[in-house]
């Protein structure tokens, strides 16, 4: 028995395919991205402690190393665009304060769903920030104090290595771990082969 499918529902259902195949790609964080939510949001929940909301913080960085300035700034912009006072820290009065004392990122490629090829078709994501920050209250007092390690773990298609990361931003960049098992076990098998290779020629080209 032969089915009919009118064109236009199979039209219908491949754009939906690809719909959902763009989508699928926009939703996927860049590093830089990740590595800005995980800290941003940690920064603003710890703000809780301070009795009323602030209206008013300084923020002082002194990490001055590239992800630490990048930081920085990326929480000055969050804190104006949320209406917040930033104080400079030159006509400093007693105020609310934020203190960011070291920022380090760590990111890693773990190679999932191997092919035929030999090629790896996904990647595991892991994305270690290590923070360490404190507040203080308009007394100067420490209110907050946080020095740990946040971690995100995802899976990436291949395909998508090179759209998550800024090249202009090298803590973005992560580095690909390969499975040491399969270099051992691929290392014989290619001079195995070369070997035999080598061979053949060398028989053939003596019978020619």
């Amino acid at each position: 028995m032969r089915i009919n499918i009118p064109k236009s529902t199979i039209i219908i259902y491949v754009c939906c395919f690809f719909s959902y195949l763009n989508s699928a790609q926009l939703q996927l964080k860049t590093n830089q991205d990740i590595i800005k939510d995980l800290v941003l949001s940690k920064i603003f929940e710890s703000m809780e402690v301070f009795p009323v909301q602030a209206k008013s913080l300084l923020l002082v960085s002194i990490d001055d190393n590239q992800v630490g300035e990048w930081v920085s700034e990326q929480l000055r912009s969050e804190i104006l665009s949320r209406n917040i006072i930033l104080i400079d820290t030159e006509n400093r009065t007693s105020q609310n304060a934020i203190i960011l004392e070291n920022i380090e990122t760590q990111i890693t490629y773990r190679g999932k769903n191997k092919s035929i090829f030999f090629k790896y078709k996904n990647y595991e994501r892991e994305i270690i920030i290590f923070l360490s920050f404190y507040l203080k209250d308009e007394n100067d007092k420490i209110v907050f104090n946080f020095s740990d390690e946040m971690r995100n773990v995802d899976i990436i298609p291949r395909s998508n290595m090179e759209s998550i990361e800024n090249k202009l931003l090298p803590f973005t960049i992560g580095q690909k771990t390969e499975s040491k098992f399969m270099r051992r076990l691929l290392e014989p098998m290619i001079v195995s082969v070369a070997t035999l290779a080598v061979v053949y020629l060398f028989f053939s080209l003596r019978s020619g």
